[in-house]
């Protein structure tokens, strides 16, 4: 007789199998928050594209039109702890990013123009539940 297993069932196994290799804890339930969107010149918000992460995770930044277009923006950076996690070249007139940041803790995204000058900065907190 024939077993017949889901591929859902296989890909949890599988999954689960794999985190050791790929990096240790699963941190599931992800949320971002941040603080000053609204008085941002640069941003409009930060929100998740995953529900689920080994050591990092990927976000989308949204930014003003006027960000890239007359603030001069052309590079969003990531810093933790001081030092660069991650960074995105921005194309003119884009308003929209994807970074990546630790799956918990705070973070800070910086708007940067084309000389290095910080135009703005938002604080970014992930969280989540993270499971052994």
């Amino acid at each position: 007789m024939r077993s017949d297993i889901s591929r859902r069932h296989l890909a949890g196994v599988l999954a689960t199998a794999a985190l050791p290799v790929l990096g240790g804890c699963l941190t599931t339930g992800l949320s971002v928050s941040t603080d000053g969107v609204a008085q941002s010149k640069v941003f409009t918000g930060v929100s998740r594209t995953e529900s689920w992460a080994t050591s990092s995770t990927r976000v989308d930044v949204s930014l003003t039109e006027r960000a890239t277009r007359k603030l001069g923006v052309s590079k969003l950076v990531v810093l933790t702890d001081g030092s660069g996690y991650d960074a995105a070249t921005l194309q003119p007139h884009a308003t929209t990013a994807t970074l990546a940041m630790p799956t918990t803790g705070s973070v800070a995204i910086l708007a940067t123009d084309g000389s290095g000058t910080v135009v703005d900065r938002i604080p970014v907190t992930v969280t989540g539940t993270r499971l052994p």
